[in-house]
C-alpha cells in the first residue's frame, strides 16, 4: 500500500470506530484522493482495502436496521467481497449514501 492508501486506511478506521460507515464514504475518500484513478481501479483498490481490513478483523460488514442497531453479516471476508462487487457491478455507478453495506470497528 502506498502512503494515500495508508491514510486513507486510517481515516476509515477512524470513522468506523465512531459511527457506522456506508461503502459510499470509503469511494467517495478514495475517489477524492486518486484523482487519475480509473473508475475500476477506485473499485479494486478499494475492495482490497475492505477484504484487508475484514481479514484482520478491524471491521464488520452488515447494515443498521431501524432500531439502529448494527446487523452483521455472518460471511467470510472472502464472501462479503464477492457480495460488495455483485451488487457494486449491478448497480453500475460508484455506491451512493445506504447502497450496499456499512461498516463499523470491532475496536
Amino acid at each position: 500500500m502506498n502512503v494515500i492508501q495508508t491514510e486513507i486506511e486510517h481515516e476509515f478506521l477512524n470513522e468506523c470506530s465512531e459511527d457506522f460507515v456506508g461503502l459510499w464514504s470509503l469511494v467517495r475518500e478514495t475517489q477524492e484522493r486518486n484523482t487519475s484513478w480509473s473508475s475500476e481501479e477506485i473499485k479494486n483498490n478499494t475492495l482490497f482495502l475492505l477484504e484487508k481490513l475484514l481479514k484482520e478483523k478491524k471491521i464488520v460488514a452488515g447494515y443498521p436496521n431501524k432500531s439502529e442497531e448494527f446487523v452483521p453479516w455472518k460471511d467470510s471476508p472472502m464472501e462479503i467481497i464477492r457480495k460488495i462487487k455483485f451488487e457494486w457491478d449491478k448497480l453500475g455507478r460508484f455506491p451512493d449514501i445506504g447502497d450496499i453495506v456499512w461498516f463499523t470497528s470491532l475496536n
